[in-house]
């Protein structure tokens, strides 16, 4: 760590607080939290594994973007037979341009589904669910 950065971060924190306390501090508020989901055609995993995680967390006021890159399967047909509110399903039109070399694909991922979650969010707070993939 630098010592710049070691100096600073003492100072940086204490103002981040000043500035920001008062959204952790409202104790009976429940804010809408989004939660953005790229994705490409992988919708029976979704409804088997990554879903019912979220849907099984204490705090209940999300709603779930999932976002695919241009999915050519049946991924929409799987989400919308959930029938929750709470999950949007948007497909992308155009599928996002990767680099061949599957090392250099891996860093820009689902970066267009994931702005498209941002822009449609809607929460207070916005968090992402990824699925890494290490096998290269």
């Amino acid at each position: 760590m630098s010592l710049k950065y070691s100096l600073s971060e003492p100072f940086l924190l204490v103002l981040a607080r000043k500035l920001y306390g008062q959204n952790y501090n409202k104790k009976n508020q429940s804010p809408l939290i989004s939660i953005a989901i790229p994705t490409y055609d992988r919708g029976q995993l979704l409804v088997d594994r990554t879903l019912p995680s979220i849907f099984a967390q204490t705090y209940q006021n999300f709603e779930v973007i999932i976002v695919g890159d241009c999915c050519v399967k049946d991924t929409d047909k799987i989400l919308s037979r959930l029938q929750d509110p709470r999950v949007k399903f948007v497909n992308l039109l155009k599928r996002t341009k990767y680099p061949k070399e599957l090392k250099l694909r891996w860093f820009i991922s689902g970066v267009a589904p994931s702005n498209r979650g941002i822009e449609l969010a809607q929460g207070k707070w916005i968090c992402y669910f990824l699925r890494w993939n290490s096998s290269f």
